[in-house]
């Protein structure tokens, strides 16, 4: 037995009655816990008790109308680069600065008269060879993006690549302000560096420069996708959950999963099919950690319902322009069968730019519910300073330092 949760205009609810009735009481202890507005106004302690690591990693919030004021800078470098004949756009970046621009170019492509762009996000000799291989060099532009601006793998890319084109006009930076990054650009004589928000953590940064300047020189309508962003965002401020679609989604995850429902299916459609691949990430590092958190699952071919167990939760974007009927009633039987499933709508590509930003509120909501920090990434730094440390003491000894599982 299912039933339909009333819902907010844009998102489509079905789950089994006990679900739906939890679910109802943490909307109402978000009504108690004033939860957007405190969200809005950057209440550190709906996540945790650090202010300042909190507090600063709120600036996406902002971020679409901060982009929409300063673009005309992106736009006339965009003209410039067409000008000096660029064909081809490399972007060399892992994480973060790489799965936005992968999702926008799967969705829109590249439009006529504007850059083919790479994303090139792999350290692996024979991929990045065969890139080299497959791109005219002498008219490819490199974005090299790094929020920290000391990835490894992102500058190991760049030193390959400049081995290859020793001209700096070749070459864009995509970091925050004061990085290693910063200063290899102006030693490199790098044709632009464009500024992060340090405000922003990197699976957050999709509106920002990381995600927008590839998008522009795609080609892509950033004022559009902007707009749309901005537009949800707007939409994000209403207090109460049964008027702010992001808020109910995130609460419904964040309760869901504290029932056991902690798998979150993302089923897709075109022109978006690819979203998963960045909110795979959004919701992996942001909800899992202290022994908690939410499994996102992209990808995966979707099966029948009597395949799943009870730790499902399916997100459903569908296509309102274009529906797919056969999908349509797989949702329709996985939700009949008592599978929570959750269905948002998309018109065009563009709808992107408000997805994005939803999706981020919406994961930031579910973290206050499951009582974590949703954007630090403890296990994330973790392994990078692991990876430092063993390339160092292998510059130092000439081996690699033993080890054993813990």
């Amino acid at each position: 037995m299912t039933q339909t949760a009333e819902t907010p205009p844009g998102l489509y609810v079905r789950m089994a009655p006990d679900d739906a009735a939890a679910v109802e009481a943490r909307l109402e202890w978000a009504r108690d816990q004033d939860l957007a507005r405190r969200m809005w106004a950057k209440d550190h302690t709906l996540w945790g008790p650090e202010p300042e690591e909190i507090s600063n990693r709120l600036g996406w919030l902002s971020i679409a109308g901060d982009m929409l004021a300063g673009l005309g800078e992106l736009e006339a470098f965009v003209e410039g680069v067409g000008r000096d004949g660029f064909t081809d756009v490399a972007l060399l970046g892992m994480g973060g600065s790489s799965l936005a621009p992968e999702v926008l170019r799967l969705s829109f492509g590249t439009a006529p008269g504007y850059l083919q762009l790479r994303v090139v996000d792999s350290t692996h000799p024979d991929e990045v060879g065969a890139v080299a291989d497959e791109l005219p060099l002498e008219r490819t532009l490199f974005v090299v993006s790094s929020k920290s601006g000391g990835t490894l793998e992102t500058r190991s890319l760049y030193a390959y690549f400049r081995s290859l084109v020793d001209d700096g006009s070749h070459f864009v930076a995509i970091t925050d302000p004061g990085t290693s990054l910063e200063d290899l650009a102006a030693k490199g004589g790098f044709r632009h560096t464009f500024y992060g928000d340090p405000a922003i953590g990197g699976r957050y940064s999709a509106l920002s420069a990381f995600g927008v300047v590839p998008a522009a020189l795609m080609g892509i309508d950033v004022r559009e996708l902007l707009g749309r962003a901005e537009l949800a965002a707007r939409a994000a401020q209403a207090a109460e959950p049964e008027d702010n679609a992001a808020l109910w989604l995130g609460v419904a995850i964040g309760e869901l999963a504290r029932r056991g429902r902690d798998k979150l299916t993302f089923v897709t459609s075109e022109p978006v099919s690819s979203f998963g691949l960045w909110a795979e990430q959004l919701v992996a590092e942001s909800t899992g950690k202290g022994g908690t958190g939410v499994v996102p699952v992209a990808g995966e071919p979707l099966g029948a319902p009597s395949s799943y167990g009870d730790d499902r939760v399916f997100a459903h974007i569908r296509n309102s322009a274009r529906p797919d009927e056969e999908l349509e009633a797989r949702m329709d039987a996985l939700a009949e069968a008592g599978h929570p499933v959750m269905t948002v709508a998309v018109r065009d590509a563009a709808d992107l730019g408000g997805h994005f930003f939803s999706w981020e509120f919406a994961v930031a909501a579910a973290g206050a519910v499951l009582g974590i920090n949703a954007f630090d990434q403890p296990n994330v730094q973790e392994a990078k300073d692991r990876a430092t440390e063993t390339i160092e003491a292998f510059k130092r000894d000439g081996s690699f330092p033993e080890t054993s599982p813990d």
